[in-house]
This record gives structure tokens, C-alpha cells and sequence, in this order.
């Protein structure tokens, strides 16, 4: 039956693996969640299934995102921001249960990610390593500086304003030389209320 379901989830036709995708809930092995990882997105109804699977495993789930994430599958994208609801699970990331390094595997999935052709694959990237690898997000955050979509880097100021770090404060000040007046304006106005003043 498993491996029915397996050849089913890779090979079958949406209606097929619409049954597939309601039989999975009494296996939880790397295999069958790769399968439905690599499906996540195809079909709305089968996503809602797959859904209450991942949410149910998250841990397993996160622990086997990265080497898929890596591939840069076609739902990327799908797959991007399913990683943001399940770390949204977790006020601290100890809390997910993954080791410091399937951690950093993680994050080193999404830092590859900051240079995507998707604007909000690159957007959602940059979010998710600041809620869970502030020092990383930093690290790479300058990417995100030559974004081409100006709203990608006026987003990047709303997490740049949350942390008090002294490469915080250089991002912004460069963000205040920005082209765009919509950016330079709203980092000069984090830079006028002295924000960083506040580690003195």
C-alpha cells in the first residue's frame, strides 16, 4: 500500500493523487514526506491534505526541507513560505526541535535563495533567516541592498529597525543613500529617532 501510494503521489494524475494525498496520514517515513514535499503546490485541494501532514510532522518536515530547497524545485516558492508558517509555529527555534546543525542547513538553504529570479522568493527568504538567524540574515542582508524591487529593500528596513547591532545601523545608513525616495526617506527616519542610541 505504500509504496502504492508513493508511485501514486510521483506519477498519477491529480485525481489519483487526491486519494494518495487522503491515505498518507498513517505513514510518516522520509520517503513519503519527500513525495508530498515535492507535490506541495500542484493543486489546492491536495495542499490543504498535505498541509495537515507537515503541520503534524514539522520537525521531520524542516529536517528535510533543505536538501530539497537546494534543488530549486519548481514550487520553490510553495515550499518557501511553508517553511515561514511552520518556524511561525515557534517563538524560539530551539522549540522545532532540529539540532544546531539542520539549523544551519536551513539557513544556509535560504541564503541561496536571496539571489532567486522571484522577488518574493528572495523576500521571503531574507524574513525567514531574520526570525529565526539574526546573525546570518546580517551576514547577507547587503544582497537584499541591490535588490531590484524597491520594495524588497523598504521591507528589508522594517527588519533592520528590530535589531539593535551595529551592522544593522550600516545597512540602513547605506539604505539612506538609496536611489528610490520612498527608502531613503523612511532609513533616514529610523536614523532620526537616534534608535541606535539606545545600546549606549
Amino acid at each position: 500500500m505504500r509504496n502504492s501510494i508513493l508511485n501514486t503521489l510521483n506519477e498519477a494524475d491529480s485525481e489519483y493523487k487526491k486519494v494518495a494525498a487522503h491515505l498518507i496520514s498513517v505513514f510518516d517515513d522520509k520517503e513519503i514526506l519527500w513525495a508530498c514535499l515535492k507535490i506541495y503546490g500542484d493543486d489546492i485541494e491536495i495542499d490543504e491534505i498535505l498541509r495537515e501532514k507537515f503541520f503534524l510532522f514539522p520537525t521531520i518536515t524542516l529536517q528535510h526541507l533543505p536538501e530539497l530547497l537546494n534543488q530549486k524545485p519548481e514550487n520553490l516558492k510553495n515550499l518557501v513560505a511553508l517553511v515561514k508558517e511552520l518556524l511561525e509555529m515557534y517563538y524560539d527555534p530551539a522549540e522545532s526541535g532540529l539540532t544546531e546543525i539542520e539549523l544551519r542547513n536551513l539557513s544556509d538553504s535560504f541564503t541561496r535563495c536571496l539571489e532567486n529570479p522571484d522577488e518574493e522568493i528572495r523576500m521571503l527568504s531574507i524574513e525567514i533567516l531574520f526570525s529565526f538567524d539574526i546573525e546570518t540574515a546580517l551576514l547577507f542582508a547587503d544582497t537584499i541592498l541591490e535588490d531590484n524591487n524597491m520594495w524588497n529593500r523598504l521591507r528589508l528596513l522594517d527588519f533592520l529597525e528590530m535589531v539593535i547591532h551595529p551592522s544593522a545601523e550600516k545597512l540602513i545608513r547605506t539604505l539612506a543613500g538609496d536611489p528610490e525616495e520612498m527608502v531613503s526617506e523612511r532609513a533616514n527616519e529610523i536614523l532620526s529617532q537616534n534608535y541606535f542610541q539606545k545600546t549606549d
